[in-house]
Order: C-alpha cells, then sequence, then structure tokens
C-alpha cells in the first residue's frame, strides 16, 4: 500500500524546515504552521488573535504517475504535490517578505536533502487573494519528487 503522498510531504517539511530561518521584519522568529491546503474553515483564521500564526506552508492533493517496472507493476511513484505558501501582513511582518523568506527555506531544504525521495521544486505562481481590508498573499510551488512504492 502507498503511503499518502501530502503526510511524506508534510513529515519532510516538519523535519527539516528550520524555524530559526522564517523571521518577521526586525529579523525575530516568526510562527509559522504546516497543514493541508482548504481546510474545512477560512484560511484567514489562523492568523486570528490570539494566534501567533504568521506563515503557513499548506501542502495540496498531489498528482501521482505510477512508474511501471518491466513487469508492468509500478516500481515507483512520481509525485507532483502543491505547497501553497501563505501570508498576510501583520504588526512587524510584511506578507511579502515573510513569503520570500518561506520560499528560500523551501528552496534550501530541496536543494540539502534532495535523495531519499528526490525533490524538485518546479514552478511558482501567485494566487494572492483581496480580502478587503488586507491581502492574503499566497504562492503556489510545484514539489516534484521521485519515490518507491512504498
Amino acid at each position: 500500500m502507498v503511503t499518502d503522498a501530502r503526510s511524506i510531504q508534510k513529515t519532510f517539511l516538519e523535519d527539516y524546515v528550520n524555524r530559526s530561518s522564517i523571521v518577521k521584519d526586525d529579523g525575530s522568529m516568526a510562527g509559522f504552521e504546516i497543514m493541508y491546503w482548504e481546510p474545512n474553515y477560512p484560511m484567514t483564521l489562523e492568523f486570528k488573535p490570539p494566534s501567533v500564526v504568521h506563515g503557513i506552508y499548506a501542502i495540496g492533493t498531489p498528482d501521482s504517475e505510477a512508474l511501471p517496472g518491466h513487469d508492468r507493476t509500478p516500481y515507483g511513484y512520481k509525485e507532483r504535490i502543491p505547497i501553497v505558501i501563505v501570508t498576510l501582513d501583520r504588526t512587524g511582518v510584511t506578507g511579502t517578505l515573510l513569503q520570500w523568506t518561506m520560499e528560500k527555506e523551501l528552496r534550501r531544504i530541496c536543494e540539502l536533502y534532495p535523495t531519499g525521495s528526490r525533490r524538485i521544486l518546479d514552478r511558482g505562481r501567485n494566487l494572492d487573494r483581496n480580502l478587503g481590508s488586507t491581502i492574503l498573499y499566497q504562492r503556489e510551488w510545484i514539489m516534484n519528487y521521485l519515490r518507491d512504492t512504498t
């Protein structure tokens, strides 16, 4: 049985994201979460006081492609997992700067820990949403990786 690609990705981020690298405008550590994309409530609730969340790595539903072996049974999978970095402007936090900091950390861990299940960032695109009084900054990255059948 194949393990859910989202949970594998969540564990990867939890294990390797350096919390001290995710910082506010003044260089102090920013609060962030790693969660699944599109919870059954508005994402903005994650930022409401008394929350100390300034940014979110949200893991979306993957596209998976089986890699067939010589006998047509899969020996592995090619996964394309969306990771959406979500931030907003708060006191002491410029949403776009924090978004870049989180993106830089995502790049760093992909470059530093590519083996085991080879991970490469494919493409990014903005998904910003104007909520009237504020902008929810969202940048989606597609992470490609290959893994075996476990």
